[in-house]
């Protein structure tokens, strides 16, 4: 649950569905709000892209009095189980009151996440200007775990698509 301040600050939560048979994860999450004393479905958030359809890794953050979900997509094996090849992609959307609130956005590179070897958990961080999403990749190709951090264009002009911000060490050991 978490407080949406677009309606006066009521409690809101959201759900991860799949509506495929014998899936073992979420290929949609919906959210849910009380109206007139019923907790009410408001919207559902498939996957935008149909080769990726897992959802996962849901986080809700608040900016200019909106809410907004980011979450990451990929493909699954045959039971649902996501497969990391490095196409996962990072997006999020609005919780809107209207239809035409509706705001969906990819914020990860155009290349998916490059050969990554983990789920991009993505992580909202809200500033008093601006909200990024911050995500960690692996590299397959080296070993080396990368933190990005992504501007959601919400605020002020960064000019930031997708900036690395550190390169760790191997936390393999192999360097």
């Amino acid at each position: 649950m978490f407080r949406a301040p677009q309606y006066n600050n009521e409690l809101i939560f959201m759900v991860a569905e799949t509506t495929i048979d014998n899936n073992l994860t979420a290929n949609q999450f919906s959210i849910y709000r009380q109206l007139n004393g019923q907790w009410t479905k408001i919207k559902t958030v498939v996957s935008p892209v149909p080769d990726l359809p897992i959802v996962i890794g849901q986080q809700p953050f608040s900016f200019n009095g909106q809410s907004y979900i980011s979450f990451s997509i990929s493909k699954g094996d045959s039971k649902g189980v996501p497969i990391y090849d490095g196409n996962q992609q990072v997006w999020f959307s609005s919780v809107g009151i209207e239809k035409g609130d509706d705001l969906l956005r990819r914020v990860s590179s155009d290349q998916g996440t490059t050969n990554s070897r983990k789920v991009p958990d993505p992580e909202p961080f809200v500033t008093q200007d601006n909200a990024f999403i911050y995500y960690t990749t692996s590299e397959v190709a080296g070993g080396v775990p990368t933190i990005h951090r992504t501007d959601t264009g919400l605020g002020a002009d960064t000019g930031l698509v997708m900036p690395v911000i550190s390169d760790f060490p191997s936390l393999t050991g192999t360097e």
